[in-house]
């Protein structure tokens, strides 16, 4: 009877003995596979600001590096969420997309010019008699004056982009028939911008003029100017660089232009793909730039010479669609969703060996590092591919 009783001990022992190194092993599993992946080289946002001060580019056998940072002031770092369609256009947004064509044109429209279109729920849309508008829910809107004023810039020849940080005294362009200096147009568009739409972004963000295109268009003699701008959030860009409502996945793109074709004459604006900031959250660790160009070097191919022509952290935006945006299926269920902003560390790449680069102002071939997951995604706009790669240790 005795060895009995101890024989069941024995067991029960057995058994709590086995369930607590069951239990200490699956804790050990989840702290260990918490650590992995980019913990190891994950830094704060202070020392990843601070590695920005006078940063060198490392050599690379396959990267070579044309530039310099563009943002060393990464003080703040969020995610967010922006959703895709916030439901039907109200008479408000109707009437900013109103006021936005008398800006532009001092045309009054009214309700007899508005435009309905399937799939297009969201969307308050007016062609007047030589202007015209768009306004989305999520604040994306087109404007423009004459009737070709919206031609598609693939209709248009790319001169020369101009980048704002240099310096154009003296830099000019035939416009409408007369010289207009660069600088003078940057201070008439600032100055636009600063009067009349400052209203129409979120609260507490910027603009800064990334470059001007110097355009040849089919439309009118001599020269136009297009300004290009990108939405700052605590001095990180938005990212600008990809075609919304590709059937495929694509990276998502938000900026703001502005077009003169006339001296203080704008006759189109294009605030693209524009997004409501919901759900932020702030970001403690990212993965270092130092960390960031060792890892997209390890990802390329090492036949191929890539040359950096820009390189900051952004916000971007990975849009995995799989549904056509011409079916039922997109209005129904994809604009129900939203999209995720997350910082990357964002690449723009030039291939000089044996490659030509397209000079469309607008075709990017960018690499990401995902400050956050080490995800590398190469995105070329001129083939419209896009690979992903996920981080390995």
């Amino acid at each position: 009877m005795r060895k009995n009783v101890i024989k069941k001990k024995i067991i029960t022992f057995v058994i709590v003995a086995i369930l607590i190194l069951g239990i200490f092993l699956v804790a050990f599993y989840f702290v260990k596979k918490s650590n992995s992946g980019t913990d190891s080289i994950m830094v704060t946002i202070e020392e990843a600001n601070k590695e920005l001060e006078n940063y060198t580019f490392s050599e690379h056998d396959n990267l070579t590096f044309d530039c310099t940072v563009k943002n060393t002031d990464i003080s703040k770092v969020v995610t967010f969420k922006s959703s895709h369609n916030l439901g039907e256009a109200t008479d408000e947004e109707a009437q900013k997309c109103k006021d936005l064509i008398y800006l532009i044109s001092g045309e009054t429209v009214d309700e007899s010019m508005r435009e309905y279109y399937e799939g297009m729920s969201g969307t308050a849309i007016y062609y007047g008699e030589n202007s015209g508008g768009e306004y989305y829910t999520g604040g994306t809107f087109i404007t423009w004056k004459h009737d070709d004023a919206d031609a598609d810039m693939n209709e248009r020849v790319v001169e020369k982009v101009l980048d704002p940080n240099d310096d154009l005294s003296g830099v000019s362009y035939k416009v409408s028939g007369e010289d207009y200096p660069v600088e003078e147009a940057i201070e008439y568009c600032d100055d636009y911008i600063e009067k009349n739409l400052t209203g129409y972004f979120n609260d507490g963000e910027e603009l800064k003029l990334t470059d001007i295109a110097v355009v040849k268009s089919e439309y009118y003699e001599d020269y136009e100017y297009v300004m290009h701008y990108a939405h700052m959030i605590d001095g990180v860009a938005v990212d600008d660089c990809g075609i919304t409502a590709n059937a495929d996945d694509y990276m998502h793109e938000s900026y703001f232009e502005l077009t003169l074709n006339a001296k203080d004459d704008i006759q189109f604006f294009n605030n693209r793909c524009y997004y409501q900031m919901e759900e932020v959250e702030d970001v403690k660790e990212i993965i270092p730039l130092s960390q960031a160009e060792q890892i997209l070097s390890d990802t390329l191919s090492s036949n191929g010479g890539y040359k950096v022509s820009e390189c900051e952290l952004k916000y971007c935006c990975y849009v995995e669609s799989g549904l056509d945006v011409f079916s039922e299926e997109y209005e129904s269920e994809w604009l129900k969703g939203s999209y995720t902003y997350e910082p990357m560390w964002s690449f723009t790449l030039q291939n000089y060996e044996g490659q030509n680069y397209e000079a469309n102002y607008l075709k990017f071939r960018t690499a990401y590092v995902n400050a956050i997951t080490g995800e590398v995604i190469y995105y070329d706009m001129n083939s419209d591919t896009l690979e992903r790669y996920e981080y390995q240790e």
